[in-house]
């Protein structure tokens, strides 16, 4: 268990995680509910939509890191992060309306250019929060409790954000715009008072000097730190397996098990064990190390998802059963892979005599999970239009139907398998951590962090 005298004051520690809660709004109908509406219900087509996520996530692969050079660059007299984050609160908010409570006939160019905007406020806001988390604190166990409290709250939000469509879906006969409208108002309410919360009560260190990451200092980020590199192939393999299976989770439920109804409610059981599964990960970190516990977490996932091969037709409570089951083990990697992170950027500093680039890092690790999660989206949808599944027809041939049901299971486990491959025998231990921390500590390079 993390020790005391390491532990982050409660206050604190709930005032940071409250930013997750919106987080859920942003990151859950992204994966799952956006595409096949402006897919099906705004009718613009499963290939068009992909790739119009695919490409405004690849805008991501510029505005992560740019943000995250500016993060670095241009602190505050507020501190690091402070300024950031509340810049993120307005670009949001705007992206949000426009994208949550379109009009009834948008035009590809409108989807686009509002992703653009509603994923640079994500970014803004994602990479500072995290880079935050870091700033927190050196402990090696104390960082996985932090991202694992910040999961668990998302879970939370998760929660809240499915809770609003899945009543009114059992109460009122509510459309598909109203379902997505409602999880749109749970962000813009909800943001700014968490954003406040953050600003008063968490604490942020103005750096002593600015961070001016170069062309070569980026290069000796990658070249110097192989611990990093397994990081970001990690969290793009794992967050590519966990948005395949989210991107076509409705298709899958209406034509291959046939409860298009229940789709809400099942998806509610879907993510919201992954608030019990947090601590369960974080409880095996502690005892085995993050590592091993993540290489078990992904194991087991691996094994669950090839169960959906085996449900029935119809058959809601094999499906609910494993759905909870899939649940459990959604959070793993979200909590561990941050949290080797932030350890990865102590190693970072120690090579860079002191200096610490986590917001540069970090923003990496980002541009990582969107770009999977676009390509992932974009795979999924491009193949299905490959094997003639049409999400718009009312009949699909049976072989479309058990190739989509395939792409569910192939898809994530072949990723997964590799990323516990690349994580195999890290090397940053927790006895390689606490090295670092006493030569950091040697140095002074831990007084502003």
């Amino acid at each position: 268990m993390p020790s005391n005298h390491n532990s982050t004051k409660v206050s604190v520690l709930a005032s940071y995680c409250s930013v997750s809660l919106p987080f859920a709004a942003l990151g859950l109908p992204l994966a799952v509910y956006l595409p096949p509406f402006f897919a099906q219900d705004l009718g613009l087509g499963v290939a068009t939509v992909g790739l119009i996520f695919a490409l405004a996530r690849i805008w991501d692969v510029i505005t992560d890191p740019t943000i995250g050079y500016l993060m670095d660059r241009f602190p505050s007299r507020w501190g690091k992060r402070r300024h950031w984050i509340a810049l993120s609160v307005p670009i949001t908010i705007a992206g949000a309306f426009a994208i949550y409570m379109p009009p009834d006939s948008v035009s590809p160019l409108y989807l686009v250019a509002w992703l653009f905007v509603l994923y640079l406020g994500m970014t803004i806001s994602s990479v500072t929060h995290q880079a935050w988390g870091a700033d927190l604190t050196t402990s090696y166990h104390e960082r996985s409790r932090i991202y694992g409290w910040r999961e668990i709250i998302m879970s939370l939000g998760m929660l809240l954000v499915l809770i609003v469509p899945a009543a009114a879906e059992q109460l009122w006969n509510v459309s598909a715009r109203q379902k997505v409208a409602s999880m749109g108002w749970f962000l813009i309410i909800s943001m700014p008072i968490a954003v406040l919360l953050c600003l008063k009560f968490v604490p942020d260190k103005a750096a002593v000097t600015q961070v001016h990451t170069r062309l070569a200092d980026i290069k000796s980020i990658f070249s110097t730190n192989p611990a990093y590199i397994r990081c970001l192939l990690a969290i793009f393999l794992t967050f590519f397996a966990a948005s395949a299976t989210s991107g076509v989770l409705l298709f899958a439920l209406k034509w291959v098990w046939g409860l298009e109804e229940q789709s809400s409610s099942l998806l509610l059981l879907f993510f919201l064990p992954a608030i019990f599964g947090a601590p369960l990960w974080m409880a095996l970190s502690y005892r085995l190390g993050k590592p091993k516990a993540l290489l078990i977490a992904m194991l087991y996932g691996s094994c669950c998802q090839l169960g959906l091969l085996f449900i029935p037709h119809s058959d809601i409570v094999s499906i609910a059963m494993l759905f909870a089951l899939m649940g459990l083990g959604l959070s793993s990697s979200p909590i561990l892979l941050r949290s080797l992170l932030a350890d990865t950027t102590d190693f970072d500093a120690l090579q860079n005599k002191g200096v610490y680039r986590t917001g540069f890092m970090f923003a990496c690790f980002t541009t990582g999970e969107k770009l999977a999660g676009a390509m992932a989206i974009g795979t999924t949808y491009f193949l299905l239009n490959l094997i003639g599944f049409d999400s718009t027809a009312e009949l699909n041939s049976p072989d479309a139907i058990q190739g989509l049901l395939y792409l569910v299971v192939a898809i994530p486990v072949v990723a997964n398998t590799v990323a516990m491959l690349i994580l195999w025998r890290f090397p940053i231990t927790p006895e390689a951590h606490k090295d670092i921390i006493a030569e950091l500590k040697g140095i002074g390079a831990l007084d502003n962090q």
